[in-house]
């Protein structure tokens, strides 16, 4: 059927006439109750301001009201007669247009679309909708809830999320991109609504993709309403700015009204204590007090004004008075304010740490008015021994962190490294002339001296923070790569007096930066024997690369998470045992608690099963990383094919198992040896068994550089034992590109004491 419809839309396709295609849906008698989309072109979904996608393959009462449908009438006759029709159709957004239908196949119709308007004054790929500033939607409330029938997408700016995404899971209730406390408000308007026939303009929060809310202001107006399902043409505007600035203009308001109240009881309710006096001569009369003071120096108002009014000291410390008195002379004296720190008296004599301030104002009758305030410093003398003691202590921590520390004086051009010796000791190196001496230096890295001394000029010339890296040899452990980041600290006329800043050893996390490059690198290029590459993030449970051997183990293997891959790997394991070896070593929160113990390579041989039903050896290898950028917790799986090394020990063991004293694998490149047969497998070196024979028997065996000269002559080389013993030795190449050779040994007549029998 689909062959036979692209015959009638391919025409149609790309052209700028508008034409749809679609199938006529009856009850059974003869009459229609529903259209089916089959073909939409662009022109036609912008004539009908809608995409494709909320057409094609959808009945036309699930998009649009039912009554509609009646003013198709015609295209009932049309698609079961054979014969044509025209008539004028308006859309759900008032859009009036001329419909001329035929009939291409029995049951179809197709229509084309004529709005009555040039075609070059319309362009089939902007809709109209697209051209509002909010977004239309088409909106049909029922006692199912409320649906969303058409809409526009800036619907999907609105709400942050994919056209798709909208139409599949959020159309049928938009109740779920409506914030919880606003949706009744807005399902009463609505209701109010169809009730009434008024319009509807209403503000509430959107829930975006990302949670956060955003508010808009829907305006709604009645289309049709008809056996309890009520249709609304309605625009979504962004008012997000808006209501934000007034929430923060309230907010405002608010905090305006709070600070008038605050400022009409000022005088006895900011921290501190404050007075009034007026000087007279010598003579200093409180004129009022704060109810502050009093709390501070622990006595009542009243006792308060008496005291003072007797002495104006009476509530310092004997000892400090006279330096107030001199201080406040001079500061008088200078027209400056009072500013000084002494002890004040306090209930039962108790002494706390004040910080007195006052400043004079002359006034017309000739009296000053002296104004006061007093704050308790008792707390911040405390807190700066604090401060004192955990600056020391930041200085021990900072001694045990082996990071080097930089103090650079660019107009001196000296600088003081400290760090710590092979012994644990701190120890201060101060350089002059550090930027010369820092080409000089055997201590950096020949190639990373001269932009290292870049960085130190830039910083010295302008206010910054910068990070450099660069090689260095610090404790003759050879070269490690470190990372400097320094502050550059400058005056009030912006010109930099001081670089300071520490050094740290970096060389490990390069060194695991560059393996995970490597490691992507090889999961783009797997070698032949890699069935499946794939690369997990473990953080975030996601799949984020992968190379497989064949589409289908692609399709077999990957899944929508990290823990799906792996447990799929798991179910192609045709054994239970081996089955439930892979799940308690590779699940996805073994793996993690692996990392965090030190774990960062597991691997596994069992037996697969692949997608054509054939079962084979693989080794299942995964290797955990940091991911350099995001700090997740990374694996790169690889499934390796290793049937062939499982079938080609199976095969030495029935060699061996035939009329052979011994049979070996020997690596001509390490001279170790793997015995198979009926002897205990144990690695043994070839070197030992050439020293046995020539020690016990007095035979001479050749040694491995002979055997592969041999060899590059002949294909097989058979050796016979001297000094009168029996015994045939052949070698042939077992796997010639990984340099292995194959050693039996028949009718030898001794026991080898390498290979002791059971």
């Amino acid at each position: 059927m689909a062959k036979r419809i692209e015959k009638f839309t391919a025409p149609y396709r790309n052209s700028g006439i508008p034409f749809l295609l679609a199938e006529v849906l009856t009850d059974g008698k003869g009459d229609m109750v529903d259209l089916i989309f089959r073909f939409v072109n662009s022109s036609a979904c912008a004539l009908l301001d809608a995409h494709p996608e909320t057409l094609v393959g959808k009945r036309f009462t699930h998009i649009f009201p039912a009554s509609q449908l009646e003013r198709l009438a015609p295209v009932q006759t049309v698609a079961f007669s054979g014969s044509s029709a025209a008539f004028s159709y308006t859309s759900v957004l008032g859009q009036t247009c001329q419909i001329i239908c035929y009939q291409p196949m029995y049951g179809m119709v197709g229509c084309i679309l004529d709005c009555g308007c040039p075609p070059e004054s319309k362009n089939p790929d902007t809709l109209l909708t697209d051209q509002l500033p909010g977004a239309v939607v088409v909106l049909e409330m029922s006692r199912a809830g409320l649906r969303c029938l058409s809409f526009s997408p800036h619907l999907c700016d609105l709400t942050g999320r994919e056209y798709r995404e909208l139409l599949d899971f959020y159309a049928d209730d938009l109740s779920t991109l409506v914030l919880p406390e606003d949706w009744p408000e807005l399902l009463q308007v609505l209701l109010d609504s169809a009730r009434s026939g008024q319009a509807v303009d209403h503000t509430f929060r959107l829930i975006r993709k990302d949670e956060t809310a955003l508010w808009a202001n829907l305006r709604a107006e009645l289309m049709d309403r008809q056996q309890g399902v009520t249709t609304f043409c309605a625009l979504l505007l962004d008012v997000n700015g808006q209501e934000r600035s007034r929430e923060r203009q309230a907010a405002s308001l608010h905090q305006a009204k709070a600070a008038l109240a605050q400022y009409s009881s000022l005088f006895n309710s900011l921290p501190g204590g404050y007075c009034i006096l007026c000087q007279q001569g010598e003579r200093l009369a409180p004129l009022c007090v704060s109810q502050g003071l009093s709390t501070l120096l622990g006595c009542s108002e009243v006792e308060l004004r008496q005291n003072l009014e007797l002495d104006p000291l009476w509530y310092v410390a004997p000892a400090d008075r006279q330096e107030l008195v001199d201080v406040a002379r001079l500061a008088r004296a200078q027209g400056l304010p009072l500013r000084h720190t002494c002890r004040l008296r306090c209930q039962d004599e108790h002494l706390c740490w004040g910080l007195v301030e006052a400043v004079w104002q002359a006034r017309n009758d000739g009296t000053t008015l002296l104004l006061l305030s007093c704050t308790n410093l008792t707390a911040e003398r405390t807190l700066l021994s604090e401060l004192e003691f955990r600056a020391k202590l930041c200085d021990l921590l900072l001694d045990d962190s082996q990071i080097i520390s930089f103090d650079y004086d660019p107009d001196q051009d000296i600088c003081r490294i400290y760090r710590r010796d092979k012994g644990g000791r701190r120890t201060t190196r101060v350089i002059p002339e550090y930027l010369c001496d820092l080409q000089r230096s055997t201590v950096i890295h020949p190639e990373d001296k001269r932009h290292l001394a870049a960085a130190f000029k830039r910083a010295s010339n302008h206010p910054t923070t910068d990070v450099v890296e660069y090689r260095a040899n610090y404790d003759d452990q050879g070269w490690r790569w470190y990372r400097v980041s320094w502050v550059s600290l400058f005056d009030e006329n912006g010109n930099v007096y001081r670089l300071v800043g520490r050094a740290e050893n970096i060389t490990r996390r390069r060194a695991a930066a560059q393996r995970f490059l490597d490691l992507k690198k090889q999961l783009k290029k797997p070698d032949c024997s890699v069935l499946a590459a794939i690369q997990l993030d473990l953080a975030d449970n996601r799949i984020m690369d992968a190379t497989c051997s064949s589409s289908d183990l692609t399709q077999t293997l990957l899944g929508n998470t990290a823990e799906d891959c792996i447990r799929h790997i798991g179910g192609q394991i045709p054994t239970p045992e081996q089955r439930n070896a892979f799940e308690a070593a590779f699940s996805r929160n073994i793996l993690l608690n692996s990392f965090h113990h030190g774990h960062q390579h597991m691997h596994l041989e069992h037996r697969f099963s692949p997608v054509d039903a054939t079962t084979i050896w693989v080794e299942t290898a995964i290797e955990l990383i940091e991911d350099p950028e995001t700090a997740h917790i990374t694996a790169f799986c690889t499934l390796r094919d290793v049937d062939w090394l499982h079938r080609q020990s199976l095969l030495l063991n029935t060699l061996a198992a035939l009329d052979y004293d011994l049979v070996l694998a020997v690596n001509a490149a390490s001279g170790r040896c793997r015995k198979y047969g009926h002897l205990p497998a144990e690695d043994v070196a070839y070197a030992d068994i050439c020293a046995q024979y020539r020690e016990v028997y007095g035979a001479e065996v050749p040694a491995l550089e002979r055997i592969c000269r041999q060899l590059q002559e002949e294909p097989i080389w058979s050796y016979s034992l001297s000094n009168g013993h029996k015994g045939v030795f052949r070698w042939c190449w077992l796997d010639q590109t990984d340099a292995v050779l194959l050693l039996t040994i028949q009718d030898s007549g001794v026991s080898f004491a390498p290979f002791p029998t059971e």
